[in-house]
């Protein structure tokens, strides 16, 4: 078997195609009998009895007993290689795929995340969520390995791993505005389907982000991380979390923050904050105050991220596209565009792609 830094120096055309087959075979699996109603003799869980939709608790799909059908894929096809970042269950590993069926024999790039801690069901429900939603600036998941031990969930690799960690390089530092603000389009759009398919992020950042490399196309980002991430039930408003669990304070909206209810309008929220860190090539948010100060000012007194400007922003922040982000942090979220909204104010941002480009 080839190994993976064999692997990682080819470059061939076929390994493109392969990959773009197999991203478009993984698309038209939407389709398909989602694992909900694969399982469907299983009890239905009832409806909410308010707007906030109940935290999945007593009925729900057992990950760890479902059949993952297609997405079950073979272990020795996987080669585990190095280890290239850590999680919540355990390693995050760089290693390679071999193809079945028409691509038998092509071999392609991929991440592998194993769980050696915590939860199997916890684990496994990423890769759940990860099924529903396939998108190309989404990460997508090729598949995983359950039959043995440690369980694997295997998805597109990003050579260049989390936006956070890439743009204070100095790759980032040779960005055009015009090439940071197609990455901000890019993610606006990614979560443009998260939220139309009815899910909520929850923990959108710069750190959840990563940054694919498409060789002579150039990059591109891909929203990741879906860990947190739920399903609205039909008709809920938002998300009822469980307000004593912590929340990554500098990135999330009040009602979260205070009440602990989620929903795409506080991922929009987030996606605010994640531009001030693009424009910034990864500053924390308010930078220099404390968590308790954030709550205080942006909760109570209405106190928000104001313009970056050069030097913090080296390549400059329009004032069009602050406009777009003071939107995204009103205090109501009803008076918050929604995610199509977003990418339609973007489009009319001067220096970012548009349906005419």
């Amino acid at each position: 078997m080839t190994h993976v830094n064999d692997y990682l120096r080819l470059s061939s055309n076929e390994v493109d195609d392969f990959l773009d087959e197999l991203r478009r075979s993984l698309e038209d699996t939407v389709a398909m009998p989602s694992a909900q109603e694969a399982l469907a003799d299983l009890p239905l869980a009832p409806p909410p009895a308010a707007a906030a939709a109940a935290a999945p608790a007593e009925v729900k799909v057992d990950v760890e007993t479902m059949d993952w059908g297609h997405w079950q894929l073979q272990r020795d096809h996987i080669e585990i290689g190095r280890k290239i970042g850590s999680g919540e269950f355990g390693d995050v590993c760089k290693g390679v795929m071999t193809g079945t069926g028409d691509n038998e024999g092509m071999k392609a790039a991929v991440a592998i995340k194993t769980q050696i801690k915590g939860s199997r069901g916890e684990f496994l429900e990423e890769a759940k969520t990860m099924v529903e939603l396939h998108h190309r600036n989404l990460v997508n998941i090729y598949g995983v390995c359950t039959f043995a031990e440690p369980i694997l969930i295997i998805s597109e690799l990003c050579e260049h791993g989390s936006l956070k960690d890439f743009l204070p390089s100095s790759a980032a530092c040779k960005l055009t505005f015009e090439e940071i603000a197609a990455f901000i389009m890019e993610i606006a759009e990614g979560m443009q389907h998260v939220e139309e398919t009815g899910f909520i992020h929850r923990d959108l950042a710069a750190r959840n982000v990563l940054v694919e490399d498409r060789g002579s196309r150039g990059m591109r980002c891909k929203v990741s991380d879906f860990g947190l991430a739920v399903e609205l039930e039909d008709g809920a408003e938002y998300f009822q979390g469980d307000v004593k669990k912590p929340v990554p304070i500098r990135w999330t909206a009040p009602e979260a923050v205070r009440r602990g209810r989620f929903s795409s309008a506080s991922d929009v929220w987030s996606f605010a904050i994640t531009i001030y860190e693009i424009l910034t090539f990864g500053l924390d948010p308010y930078d220099g105050i404390t968590n308790q100060e954030v709550v205080k000012q942006v909760c109570d007194e209405g106190i928000r991220l104001p313009c970056p400007t050069k030097p913090r922003a080296p390549k400059g922040c329009p004032t069009e596209l602050h406009e777009v982000m003071m939107k995204c942090w009103e205090h109501s979220p009803g008076d918050r565009p929604n995610f199509e909204s977003v990418v339609e104010l973007l489009s009319e941002v001067p220096g970012f792609p548009s349906d005419e480009d």
